[in-house]
């Protein structure tokens, strides 16, 4: 283990090449929103999903200068429910907010599982295996992807015995699109 002082630490380049997709969230890294049910997750991360797909600043927390391509995957709700959430949201964006938000916020509804258990079948690990390439090129076309909810996406697996291979799956995701 090695130490530095301040001076060595503000003295290295180790800063320099840093991108951000969210202030705070690293591109190619993972990033989670815990927190009690119904108390508004899926509507904090569709406006973070707007903002970054837009100009509007809404909480603050996009790092791109300019809209970016967002994925929202919804595991959870329907695409009934997510049209009806961005039916209310968009009634209060201007046409050019609408224009980006229309060129550049994708969805992805009714997904299979994303993490299956360790002890599923050979089968199963090489159709999942195929099912993570896919979806890393498609993850690969955009700035930000947005899971809604984990719990919902990991299938089979338990959050608390799997959570490393759950954590992993994601991480690898992220960082190989």
């Amino acid at each position: 283990m090695i130490t530095q002082s301040l001076d060595s630490l503000m003295s290295s380049p180790a800063s320099q090449n840093l991108s951000f997709s969210l202030k705070g969230l690293l591109k190619g890294h993972v990033g989670m929103l815990i927190a009690a049910p119904n108390v508004g997750k899926s509507h904090l991360a569709l406006c973070i999903a707007m903002e970054h797909a837009s100009s509007m600043s809404l909480l603050g927390m996009s790092a791109t200068e300019k809209p970016a391509k967002t994925l929202v995957i919804s595991s959870e709700d329907s695409a009934g429910v997510i049209q009806s959430r961005m039916k209310e949201k968009l009634a209060n964006c201007t046409t050019s907010i609408k224009s980006e938000l229309k060129k550049n916020l994708h969805f992805l509804t009714d997904i299979e599982p994303i993490v299956i258990p360790p002890d599923s079948s050979l089968q199963e690990q090489a159709e999942q295996k195929q099912y993570l390439e896919q979806l890393k090129q498609t993850f690969s076309e955009f700035n930000l992807v947005i899971v809604d909810t984990v719990t919902e996406s990991i299938g089979r697996c338990e959050e608390v015995k799997h959570d490393r291979l759950i954590k992993n799956v994601f991480q690898s995701l992220a960082s190989e699109s």
